[in-house]
């Protein structure tokens, strides 16, 4: 291997990832591995107070810089890289508009094979870490069902079949319950690891001097898969 698309070095300050950038460099490069420190990009990952507001008097919360931020193809915000995938699942789905319009010549099942294909796998990807609110995943369900309407030609007003007819048409289960399977698969994942790896050892997180876990502020993954 020549070249690793994303090296990421995790720090509570930023002074020790300055030291770290050129030692990882040469070190890197005893395994063929070539780092581009003109292309490193430092990200502050912070949950701004409620009160907080930037030179032109808006609200930052929620508006972090980090939130357009991305790692391995997906942003670290969930809420962002949900509404990202939508877009970018809208623009596949309109795209193939002409397969969805011919039901008389494509059947039903090849159909869906090809959504599958073309569409699900952008709109899900990475699902397993998100850890968005449950509207978002609503509307994350709305616009799968938008696209299983146009694909089985059952759309208002000229045709109508409810929310759970519609899936057992089309076989299909809401988007919302196949995030969570893939959430619990991730755990698992997670609890098979050597228990000295980072992901193992954020799971037994707790601020010193407490024998509780006490996570940080904001929604994380630990925690929503509690909520599951």
């Amino acid at each position: 291997m020549e070249y690793a698309d994303d090296v990421d070095f995790l720090d509570k300050a930023k002074k020790p990832l300055d030291h770290l950038q050129p030692v990882a460099a040469e070190k890197l490069k005893v395994d063929n591995l070539f780092m581009n420190e003109t292309k490193t990009e430092f990200t502050h990952v912070y949950l701004a107070e409620a009160t907080e507001t930037d030179l032109h008097g808006k609200d930052v919360r929620g508006n972090e810089s980090w939130r357009k931020n991305k790692t391995l193809g997906s942003l670290l915000c969930s809420t962002s890289d949900i509404t990202a995938h939508c877009i970018q699942g809208n623009v596949t789905f309109h795209t193939l508009r002409k397969l969805w319009s011919r039901r008389t010549k494509i059947p039903l099942k090849a159909r869906l094979r090809l959504y599958n294909a073309y569409c699900v796998s952008i709109m899900l990807y990475n699902c397993n870490s998100w850890t968005a609110p449950k509207v978002m995943f609503d509307k994350l369900d709305a616009c799968h069902r938008r696209h299983l309407r146009v694909i089985t030609g059952h759309c208002w007003p000229k045709s109508l079949i409810s929310n759970q007819a519609l899936y057992e048409l089309c076989n299909e289960e809401p988007f919302s319950s196949k995030v969570t399977k893939q959430r619990w698969s991730m755990l698992g994942h997670v609890l098979r690891m050597n228990p000295d790896t980072p992901a193992q050892r954020a799971l037994d997180f707790a601020v010193t001097g407490s024998q509780a876990y006490k996570p940080r502020r904001g929604r994380h993954w630990p925690k929503t898969n509690v909520q599951d």
